[in-house]
């Protein structure tokens, strides 16, 4: 509930910004909807290494889908779409400097109704608003992490291995046999 709450009203106050910059609703629009394109795309950023890193640190683990060949290959796909997706969060970011690069014309302010520089203030506030909430949280959650960690390499528990391959497993969308309880809260 908490963060639906959270959620809705961030929401809200950047639309109020975003209407405060651009004026009407089709600029409006285009700014918002490159403000979410470039928060989307910035997930896989992490979430494609991750997988990656998965694979090659518990190979072994059940998953419910496993690209096939060896694992140069999973993770030279992943390289290649990491790469897509950073040049498409930076052209997301700071439209025009592509058409900048290959000496195209690019009036940003009439292609979107909006000020470059409204939009950038948009996109960049969002962009460190988002890595400002995510610090905190990484922040709040270090002891539940080092719980974590504590408990998984206690020599009283002999299968944390199993458990670790069970990570893995759990982070690629395998929760029915390898879920992972949480530490105790005492």
């Amino acid at each position: 509930m908490r963060v639906n709450l959270l959620s809705g009203t961030v929401s809200t106050l950047f639309m109020l910004a975003a209407m405060q910059l651009t004026g009407s609703s089709a600029s409006l629009f285009n700014v918002v909807l490159g403000v979410a394109i470039t928060t989307y795309l910035f997930s896989y950023l992490l979430i494609i290494p991750a997988a990656a890193r998965l694979r090659l640190r518990f190979p072994d683990a059940e998953r419910p889908f496993r690209v096939p060949g060896p694992n140069w290959v999973f993770v030279g796909m992943c390289v290649i779409t990491t790469a897509l997706v950073a040049f498409g969060s930076w052209v997301t970011v700071f439209p025009g400097t592509l058409e900048a690069l290959l000496g195209m014309p690019h009036d940003f302010s009439q292609a979107s109704g909006v000020s470059y520089a409204a939009f950038e203030a948009l996109t960049l506030g969002t962009i460190g608003f988002i890595v400002a909430l995510s610090m905190i949280g990484y922040l709040r959650g270090a002891r539940l992490r080092r719980t974590f960690a504590s408990s998984a390499s206690s020599p009283a528990r002999p299968e944390h291995h199993e458990r670790d391959a069970g990570i893995g497993a759990t982070l690629v969308g395998d929760h029915s046999r390898h879920a992972v309880p949480p530490p105790s809260q005492g």
